[in-house]
């Protein structure tokens, strides 16, 4: 079997070749990424959707995951954590948002049942994502 930092290096070599038109497979190889990573079968991406003024689900995997892709987040935000990692550019961990999370995140954590996230930035050429 191949080391984790050999898949990764290959995600990552595969990422790059990728141009605009191949958004969903890039998305599918960053999502893969992050599931080795952190070995969760969970994964969301958002990503800036300009024409809704807003912070898109433009990958979901797991429980409730089409669902989860019709729920969108305001890009500039303190009641959301992905509009706060998206904005910061800082990672961040929540666990127990259904008791302790932002208001948006509250929500969003008792409808889907999510006990805990973790949020990384992604960025390409300097350009955020969430």
């Amino acid at each position: 079997m191949e080391s984790l930092v050999l898949r990764l290096t290959k995600l990552g070599e595969k990422i790059s070749g990728f141009g605009k038109e191949n958004l969903d497979e890039m998305l599918h190889a960053a999502a893969e990424g992050f599931r080795l990573m952190s070995g969760q079968e969970t994964v969301r991406i958002y990503l800036e959707d300009l024409t809704k003024g807003a912070l898109a689900c433009a990958y979901a995997s797991g429980p409730f995951s089409s669902e989860i892709r019709e729920v969108t987040f305001p890009i500039i935000s303190r009641d959301a954590m992905v509009s706060s990692v998206f904005v910061s550019q800082y990672p961040a961990e929540f666990r127990n948002a259904k008791a302790t999370g932002l208001s948006l995140d509250k929500g969003f954590a008792e409808k889907f049942d999510i006990s805990a996230s973790y949020l990384v930035p992604l960025t390409s050429q300097a350009n955020p994502s969430a």
